[in-house]
């Protein structure tokens, strides 16, 4: 859709800018063909970004969708250590699930390695 829309806009654009650069006429014949042009142009302008604003909105939802999914996975999924509902991390090294809280207490450079957590790579 949004390549239909841009491949049709750019062609009233272009339609657009032929009718205002060819100027034949009288003066007001010129202003009537240049007035259309402008109107072709901005109409094919309009075209283009209604074509991505549907595709920006589609985009969103879902994102919000995956972001709600994620909220529903991080409630099921508490911390090990202080049992929070907000397991953001993986601790690889020893398989715990912890919150950004916990990071600091359980945190050993030497032996932990942290993944991003989500529901979807729950172990």
């Amino acid at each position: 859709m949004r390549l239909w829309a841009t491949l049709s806009g750019i062609t009233i654009i272009l339609l657009g800018l032929v009718m205002v650069v060819s100027g034949n006429g009288s003066r007001a014949q010129q202003q009537e063909t240049n007035a259309f042009g402008i109107l072709l142009v901005s109409l094919g302008v309009f075209v283009i970004s209604i074509a991505h604003y549907i595709v920006g909105r589609r985009l969103t939802y879902a994102a919000d969708e995956r972001a709600k999914d994620n909220e529903k996975g991080l409630r099921l999924f508490p911390c090990a250590i202080c049992g929070a509902n907000a397991a953001t991390f993986w601790c690889t090294s020893h398989t715990l699930k912890l919150c950004t809280d916990c990071i600091r207490k359980h945190n050993d450079p030497a032996r932990c390695l942290y993944k991003p957590f989500s529901a979807g790579k729950a172990r």
